[in-house]
């Protein structure tokens, strides 16, 4: 028999939807009441926000859990403290299980609030829709502290492995950062003296002062001399979504690419036969690939166990040449250099770049160190990529697991242990 029943959301919590306070309440005097104005103030738990409320109208309570009523609707946070909360946000507050139990009865039951969603005119939800959602709910209260004794666990190691994760990241850019600016020494094997302490190291580039040795070079003269050495597509007729098939040669997409990660999950696919006759959109290993729409400008390497891939007409897919210049320090640069952001933020005219043109990225001008000097600066990289990486392995089989264990017990196929 299990230990959990399905009851509506409306009468085991009380819900508060948000209301935008004036805009003139607004400051940045943290004295006041922090204020959300939607899940874009989300992080991986608890929110995050700058913004602070003279004059709070709907308030969400320290343990509330912090849903998203707007698109993406269904997103969630816990709320670490009281906070103002706006139109896009709903309060969901229980005195039966706290706001970690219910974060994870809301994963089971999502499927209900996106039907919901998607049957209005702006894909949101209203308190209605939010009161009526059926939950699974423990018949005892020991049940569901045992419940959220299990979530507090998984999460007290999915925390640590993350704070790893940013750890090793924060050490490899600042490390990069130097190494970009400065170099390794070839005799010492060390850093170089910065320009100020060795300025007879140093010489003036359109970049700012370099190491001598090093050079500034437009993007579009790095490429190899292979067919397509940058490419994005294919685009129109030359594949209709009906020509997409369930197994196959993957089509990358955005949803493959990460900041100096490639995520090998794939949803789309194209026949042999389709795969040869678009074979100029093949992506070769260690190509450098950016996306161009959707979440502008992430940047990773691909893999050399990738076989056989399309790229897509989301992504710009570069080919360089390995004897000027290594594919993940192109990589690096166009994710986190200061000289590439401010060469995007110009070309987009200081606004929100939606598209990166061809033109844009053969002008980028690159630093490009000496090779010995490259391979020095790639060893370093790969060492904490490879630290990151076996954290982010980690971490990913970790939420996998808590997701099935949460489903498991909170639709009764598992027994909550006692």
């Amino acid at each position: 028999m299990s230990d959990f029943e399905w009851v509506q959301l409306g009468k085991i919590a009380a819900i508060t939807m948000g209301q935008s306070p004036d805009s003139e309440t607004y400051t940045d005097d943290d004295r006041y009441i922090p204020f959300l104005q939607g899940c874009g103030d989300f992080t991986g738990s608890y929110p995050e926000t700058g913004v602070f409320c003279t004059s709070p109208g709907k308030v969400a309570k320290e343990g509330s859990l912090l849903v998203s009523v707007r698109a993406p609707v269904g997103t969630t946070n816990v709320a670490d403290k009281d906070y103002c909360i706006g139109r896009g946000l709903a309060a969901v507050k229980s005195n039966i299980v706290s706001a970690l139990y219910l974060r994870e009865a809301f994963t089971v039951s999502a499927s209900f609030l996106h039907r919901r969603a998607q049957g209005s005119t702006f894909d949101a939800i209203c308190a209605k829709d939010l009161s009526e959602m059926k939950i699974p709910m423990p018949k005892n209260r020991r049940v569901g502290e045992k419940v959220t004794d299990i979530i507090q666990c998984l999460n007290s190691e999915l925390d640590a492995t993350q704070a790893l994760i940013d750890k090793y990241t924060a050490i490899k850019q600042g490390m990069m950062a130097d190494l970009f600016s400065r170099g390794i020494d070839p005799e010492t094997k060390t850093l170089r003296p910065t320009f100020e302490e060795a300025p007879e190291l140093y010489y003036k580039t359109p970049l700012g002062m370099l190491p001598k040795g090093w050079k500034v070079i437009e993007l579009e003269n790095l490429l190899d001399e292979v067919t397509s050495p940058m490419r994005s597509g294919p685009f129109g007729s030359a594949l209709l979504k009906e020509e997409l098939v369930s197994e196959g040669i993957p089509l990358l997409g955005i949803d493959n690419i990460f900041v100096e990660r490639f995520k090998a999950s794939y949803k789309r696919f194209v026949t042999e036969r389709k795969f040869r006759e678009l074979s100029r959109y093949a992506v070769r290993e260690r190509d450098v690939v950016i996306t161009i729409m959707g979440t502008v400008g992430r940047s990773c390497v691909i893999p050399e166990s990738i076989g056989l891939a399309l790229s897509s007409k989301h992504l710009w897919t570069m080919t360089f040449d390995k004897e000027q210049i290594l594919p993940e320090l192109v990589c690096w640069q166009l994710n986190h250099s200061p000289w590439a952001e401010s060469w995007f933020r110009r070309e987009s005219q200081g606004g929100v770049m939606d598209a990166i043109q061809s033109q844009t990225l053969k002008k980028l001008k690159l630093v490009v160190p000496s090779p010995v000097e490259q391979n020095a600066i790639y060893e370093r990289y790969e060492n904490l990529n490879n630290h990151i990486e076996v954290n982010q392995t980690s971490l990913d089989k970790l939420k996998l697991q808590k997701t099935g264990l949460m489903q498991d017990l909170l639709t009764g196929k598992v027994p909550v242990p006692a």
